[in-house]
């Protein structure tokens, strides 16, 4: 694996005295830093993330780069997964496409691991009560034709229990096709 270039360290540094320890652990510490040429690629490991760095970091990145680098550079947000991947490129050999063109079963997709919540041992109030019962509702099948759940309300409320109970009780009813996603996850 490529080391960033030498300034990078500096801009690192710079960045530590700017911004708060969480923003540089969860914004610019997950990057991976490749130079090419004049160009200083950050690789973001998701769309969410590369979005949050070009918007809120990528201006400043570029003038402490500009000011530590010897020569002028480009710096650039770019995703990770556009990197080449060789394991990719692995299974895209003549006996994968032959298997593929044979009737070869695809990989199944994985299941999202259980979730710890379930409806017993979700607490009611006047507050979350009748979320409560569109969530049980939903995950027992009794709403046909209904399926997206959108739960919204203060802090302390039970969205994320509700949320992943649906998902429990919607597994123990023999529904599969559930998942649940943070709103981070749902808008990437």
């Amino acid at each position: 694996m490529d080391s960033p270039p030498p300034f990078w360290c500096e801009v690192l540094r710079q960045l530590q005295s700017e911004l708060s320890e969480f923003a540089l652990e969860a914004w610019i510490r997950p990057l991976v830093i490749r130079e090419e040429g004049d160009q200083l690629r950050l690789l973001a490991p998701s769309p969410f993330h590369k979005k949050r760095v070009e918007s809120c970091f990528l201006t400043r990145i570029r003038d402490i780069a500009a000011g530590h680098s010897s020569r002028p550079i480009n710096v650039a947000v770019e995703l990770l997964s556009q990197e080449p991947n060789p394991a990719r490129r692995r299974h895209a050999t003549p006996r994968a496409a032959a298997a593929r063109s044979m009737g070869a079963k695809p990989t199944p997709r994985p299941r999202q691991p259980a979730l710890p919540h379930s409806f017993e041992t979700f607490v009611v109030g006047r507050a979350n009560s009748l979320a409560r019962e569109a969530s049980l509702a939903l995950a027992q099948g009794r709403q046909s034709g209904v399926s997206p759940l959108l739960l919204v309300g203060p802090t302390g409320n039970g969205k994320s229990h509700l949320a992943r109970a649906v998902i429990t009780e919607a597994r123990q009813n023999g529904i599969e096709r559930s998942r649940h996603a943070s709103a981070e996850a749902f808008t990437t």
